[in-house]
């Protein structure tokens, strides 16, 4: 399965966003 690579796109996503959102801010 791919679960492993599935968390790690999410947790890069998320990590993404919330940079975008510092840096928006």
């Amino acid at each position: 399965m791919l679960i492993s690579e599935d968390s790690r796109l999410i947790k890069i996503k998320f990590c993404r966003s919330l940079l975008s959102r510092f840096s928006a801010t």
